[in-house]
């Protein structure tokens, strides 16, 4: 197996498990697990594409990678290996109107969240509790657990969905869509 055979390999296993944890009731499992097992397939999968796209890249691995699928997705040739040729304008218009939510799934990351101070992250993540305030505007320590992600309550939604689809679509087609 070659290095974006592996990285594949390991997201559809990522998102296998994202799945899993994305079906059970939302009381009974907290939605920042199934979000960190988003975060590390999308991860995964987006340096796959990097490396079949250029094989000798010699970028350094990141963890903000799946945004820049974006333009990738709105290619002609890779809209008709996904199977979305029917619809291409509708799907290019779909991709630019989720755009937010390819760096909201990148934000849920530690290393890259949303606040940096002092060189550390202490913003919403899905792994580890953060200093934020509270209703009253009063520090207070968050739990990913117990803390809402606007993101899970879009991915709940009928768009949502099909971004689901879509993401599991590119796990299955990407090597083919890329050649």
């Amino acid at each position: 197996m070659d290095k974006a055979g592996a990285f594949l390999a390991q997201a559809k296993s990522d998102f296998s498990v994202f799945e899993r944890l994305w079906e059970l009731n939302a009381d009974d499992v907290p939605a920042c697990h199934a979000l960190h097992h988003l975060q590390m397939a999308t991860e995964k999968l987006a340096k796959a594409v990097r490396i079949y796209l250029d094989p000798d890249t010699s970028r350094k691995d990141t963890h903000v990678a799946f945004r820049e699928i974006v333009h990738i997705l709105k290619r002609r040739d890779v809209i008709r290996k996904l199977g979305y040729a029917d619809e291409p304008e509708r799907f290019k218009y779909f991709i630019e109107g989720r755009r937010s939510w390819f760096l909201e799934v990148e934000r849920l990351c530690p290393s890259v969240g949303t606040d940096v101070a002092g060189g550390r992250t202490n913003g919403p993540n899905v792994e580890y509790p953060w200093l934020g305030r509270d209703i009253a505007e009063s520090e207070t320590w968050i739990v990913p657990a117990e803390h809402t992600f606007p993101l899970a309550q879009d991915l709940r939604s009928s768009e949502g969905a099909y971004f689901i689809v879509l993401l599991r679509r590119l796990l299955d087609r990407i090597p083919e869509a890329l050649t």
